[in-house]
């Protein structure tokens, strides 16, 4: 690999790890109502304001030992795991883009989806901020090359959230309980505009697969019930940055032989 080459990587990385350390702030105050700006970022055990060294993506942590350096509180690893993980899609934003403006959009729906997954795991809530964000970025980035058109992203989120807002109500109608989320709704229209209608149904599919594979291995393993309900907007989002890589491969490939 050519100098010039690793030097664009590294920077890629490099953006992936700064936006890693803001992803992490918003996927720790966004579901607590708070600004992801104001306060600074302080050490949960003593409040203390971090200064600028400990701020450093991923080498404050390993610096520190994951510990607070004025009074040892252990640092939660949520933010180390969204650097590194923002990082590694950055990485293959690159390698699949390049340093285009089609890898800032890429790379700006991965990291809503990563943060949206994130959070679903843990507060089993989906933000209306990420799905905005996630909106803003697919409709600015879909007049650029590659799929979906501009006209496929508002196909998708008509397909998506009219589709989950249909199966949403007449499962209300029919069990007189909810049995899906509203924000799985919206985060059905966003995968909808995000990746087209083939696209949504394909992550669609994909997601409820994988959702009833695990449901299904923690109900062997004693771990939940056959009533359990399971975050399933994060498997919808890990379903969705998947083929948010993959896509652009599928679109290359079947428009080769045409």
């Amino acid at each position: 690999m050519a100098a010039g080459e690793l030097l664009r990587l590294a920077f890629a990385a490099a953006l992936g790890l700064c936006a890693g350390s803001f992803l992490g702030t918003c996927i720790e105050r966004v579901p607590r109502g708070l600004s992801v700006l104001r306060p600074r970022s302080r050490c949960e055990g003593c409040g203390a304001p971090l200064g600028p060294a400990e701020l450093v993506p991923v080498l404050s942590y390993l610096l520190q030992r994951g510990r607070c350096r004025r009074c040892g509180a252990a640092i939660g690893a949520g933010h180390l795991l969204a650097e590194l993980g923002a990082a590694a899609l950055a990485v293959a934003a690159y390698l699949q883009e390049g340093l285009s403006p089609e890898f800032f959009r890429t790379f700006g729906l991965a990291c809503v989806f990563l943060a949206v997954a994130a959070v679903d795991l843990r507060h089993r809530i989906i933000p209306d901020g990420f799905v905005a964000a996630g909106l803003l970025a697919a409709f600015l980035g879909a007049p650029l090359p590659g799929p979906p058109t501009l006209l496929g992203a508002g196909l998708g989120l008509i397909a998506g959230g009219g589709g989950f807002f249909l199966v949403r109500e007449a499962y209300r109608r029919l069990r007189g309980r909810e049995g899906m989320g509203a924000g799985d709704v919206k985060l059905a229209a966003l995968m909808g505009a995000a990746l087209g209608p083939g696209g949504w149904l394909a992550a669609v599919l994909l997601a409820s697969a994988a959702g009833t594979a695990v449901g299904l291995g923690l109900v062997l393993a004693g771990r939940a019930t056959w009533t359990s309900a399971l975050p399933f907007g994060a498997f919808l989002a890990g379903a969705s940055l998947l083929m948010l890589f993959c896509l652009p491969c599928l679109f290359f490939f079947s428009s080769s032989f045409q």
